[in-house]
């Protein structure tokens, strides 16, 4: 995937995947050049995506594709969308590594929400 142009963002997104892949084993991930993102699913198909990272020049975001549901018990996610929510991935909340292990559980939890 092509990356920013700033190394410590590209440094996180390197440990935030390699988190991801350790927390849950069987996750599939896609790159998707085109968006300079990457999507996470446990399921075949893009319907299925939880968790991406998308990239920009100076910065990138965690994003959740069902987030607005977890938004509730995460507040700090942003986004005023129908149901995806982000974080910078250079976020403070990320360095706590048990909080963001929790919510990419919770993310692969939530139930699909028919449009």
């Amino acid at each position: 995937m092509q990356y920013t142009k700033n190394q410590l963002v590209n440094q996180r997104i390197d440990e935030v995947n390699q988190w991801i892949k350790q927390w849950l084993p069987s996750i599939q991930s896609v790159d998707r050049k085109g968006f300079r993102s990457t999507s996470y699913f446990l399921q075949q198909g893009m319907e299925h995506e939880r968790v991406y990272i998308i990239c920009y020049d100076q910065k990138a975001n965690l994003g959740f594709s069902q987030g607005v549901h977890l938004s509730k018990v995460f507040p700090f996610l942003e986004g005023k969308g129908k149901t995806h929510r982000h974080i910078d991935i250079m976020a403070a909340q990320l360095e706590n590594t048990p909080l963001m292990k929790k919510l990419i559980l919770a993310a692969f939890e939530v139930k699909e929400v028919s449009p």
